[in-house]
């Protein structure tokens, strides 16, 4: 079983889940498009300065306000859900169990603090998604479960933990 010590830092806890926030955000953005039919809405209203054709302004501007109020909407979805998380933090981080110890091998996860004893068995992770130094665990819908970082486990335990995650789940975006 590999173990590491873990000490609780509110500060590194919102970077990761900053990161986190982005990593989603850059995601969904992707996924819907929204980008490339707000510069096509950008151009089409280009089109209609330079030739003159009012259709073109209506198509346009449908295209640009409708993308450009999606691309505003979700940036505020995210900046409150950041901001829930970052509270949380705040609340945990004034707790007096500020180390825990994160294990595990081929059969489970687990995390022990002085309060909470935590066993997660690898069944439970449906998929897992990877940043440049991160790995995303999701449980059921997409739910976030975990977020392992290499700044904290080390790269030796990051890699051994990257291993066994993927001889276990598959990975979907």
């Amino acid at each position: 079983m590999f173990t590491v010590e873990i000490e609780v830092l509110p500060e590194r806890s919102k970077k990761l889940y900053r990161k986190y926030v982005r990593f989603e955000r850059k995601r969904l953005f992707k996924k819907m498009m929204l980008f490339p039919i707000f510069l096509i809405g950008g151009l089409i209203v280009l089109a209609y300065a330079l030739f003159d054709l009012e259709f073109l302004l209506i198509f346009g501007m449908v295209l640009v306000v409708g993308s450009g109020s999606f691309i505003l909407y979700y940036y505020a979805v995210f900046a409150i859900y950041f901001a829930r998380i970052a509270n949380n933090i705040d609340i945990q981080g004034k707790s007096e169990d500020k180390h825990f110890t994160f294990s595990f091998d081929e059969n489970e996860l687990k995390s022990v603090s002085k309060n909470m004893t935590l066993s997660t068995n690898w069944n439970l992770i449906t998929s897992y998604a990877e940043d440049a130094d991160e790995i995303y665990v999701f449980s059921g819908n997409r739910h976030l479960s975990d977020i392992v970082s290499k700044s904290i486990l080390g790269e030796q335990f990051f890699n051994e933990y990257r291993l066994i995650l993927t001889s276990k789940i598959s990975k979907k975006n």
